[in-house]
């Protein structure tokens, strides 16, 4: 007769996949990211759990057991939010004037799965910085956004044929071009605070110097 030793169990259940993308191309980010994981404290605010994830591969990060009980009856669920810092990219959720992306995890237990599923990774877009290698086959449109006093216009939002990027805090940005054609094509500038602005540049001849677009 043989006996069996269970050695390890594996709660497969619970705990937050984070999936982070450049949102040009979906491919998984190059360079240096880093996340911190929030959790709602139930007054308004939010805690930083200090807990690392766990990175399945490149661009998908998971964090186990996360509203993991003893007895989970009666608890209710609770929000976590994901915060990203990337060497060579600035989220979105910077943009949806958001502190990080949120999901909500349900309690479980041992016997108990939780209620609801995620339907999927927690999925957090990042645009590329200009410090970016970004692909040389195309054109990139290098300049900075700036106020009529000249000061810095950061987190603005600059695009071009659905292809965005967002400003530093020193109002650079570098967007790529790769479907505009030889002469004159408009770019489209929108600040925080409402303001908009549409500038044409002529390609390639402002490609070869950085552009300066006042907002208004």
């Amino acid at each position: 007769m043989t006996d069996w030793l269970e050695i390890e169990r594996r709660d497969l259940y619970a705990g937050l996949t984070v999936r982070v993308f450049h949102e040009h191309d979906g491919r998984p980010p190059r360079g240096r990211v880093t996340m911190s994981l929030d959790v709602d404290d139930g007054a308004g605010g939010w805690h930083d759990t200090g807990r690392a994830p766990r990175w399945l591969r490149p661009g998908l990060a998971f964090y186990p057991y996360l509203e993991r009980h003893v007895d989970a009856r009666g608890r209710a669920p609770r929000d976590y939010r994901v915060r990203v810092d990337a060497e060579l990219y600035q989220p979105r959720y910077l943009w949806e004037l958001k502190d990080g992306e949120v999901a909500t995890v349900h309690p479980w237990d041992a016997s108990t799965p939780p209620a609801v599923l995620p339907a999927g990774p927690l999925a957090v877009a990042l645009l590329p910085r200009p410090a970016h290698p970004i692909d040389a086959r195309g054109p990139v449109l290098r300049g900075y956004v700036v106020n009529p006093d000249a000061s810095p216009v950061a987190t603005a939002l600059v695009e071009f044929d659905q292809l965005q990027v967002l400003t530093e805090r020193d109002g650079e940005f570098a967007l790529p071009l790769p479907r505009a054609p030889v002469g004159m094509s408009l770019i489209d500038v929108a600040a925080l605070d409402g303001r908009t602005g549409t500038f044409p540049v002529t390609v390639p001849d402002e490609l070869r110097a950085q552009v300066v677009f006042t907002l208004t």
